[in-house]
């Protein structure tokens, strides 16, 4: 990797997305930095979490309330899967794909679940899990975990149903290849459903 590579990359990881041209708040998501500006009343209204970051006795709501303007930082979570997320709730739906990837919708379900903003995004996640015919017993294992963040029952069935007749191994396997992005928990608990009627 040449200087001149790794400087535009710099850039292009500061260069802030302006979801919300005059947003009063930047978020810092993620090892890359994506900076995403958005509205705080926004974010306020579809997260409660956010919300509760937002507020005076967090440094961020301090600093939000002292200039008009704040900046967060998420160091461990998805930039592309946030920026979906902060896009939808903003109602910029033109920026907004139909059709993600199984992992894609996992890094989103993850996210929003950890914000708790699944209501906000509903009418998204509704399109995003149509079930397009996957039969790969990875990208069904993604998407029936999606759908229990989600807590979309009929697409987790839909899911788990295509993943019982698509993959003979074991659950607890496919299971493992996802601990570095879910917590074992919620796998064991979304494995446990496979034996449930």
């Amino acid at each position: 990797m040449t200087s001149a590579t790794t400087t535009i990359n710099e850039l292009s990881a500061q260069a802030t997305v302006d979801i919300a041209p005059d947003g009063d708040v930047v978020f810092v998501i993620g090892p890359t930095e994506r900076r995403l500006r958005v509205y705080s009343l926004f974010v306020k209204i579809a997260s409660p979490v956010l919300k509760a970051m937002l507020r005076p006795n967090f440094e961020e709501g301090q600093q939000l309330a002292k200039t008009g303007s704040a900046e967060i930082a998420l160091p461990e979570d998805d930039a592309e899967a946030m920026e979906i997320i902060l896009n939808v709730i903003h109602g910029r739906n033109d920026q907004v794909r139909d059709t993600l990837s199984p992992n894609e919708l996992l890094q989103i379900a993850i996210a929003s679940d950890k914000y708790d903003c699944c209501v906000s995004l509903a009418f998204a996640i509704r399109i995003w899990l149509r079930y397009q015919g996957i039969s790969d017993p990875e990208e069904l294992w993604a998407s029936a975990m999606a759908a229990c963040l989600f807590r979309e029952q009929e697409a987790f069935a839909e899911a788990t149903s295509a993943l019982v007749f698509n993959h003979a191994g074991s659950y607890i396997d496919l299971a493992k290849k996802y601990e570095a992005i879910m917590d074992p928990v919620m796998m064991l608990n979304t494995t446990g459903k496979f034996s449930v009627e």
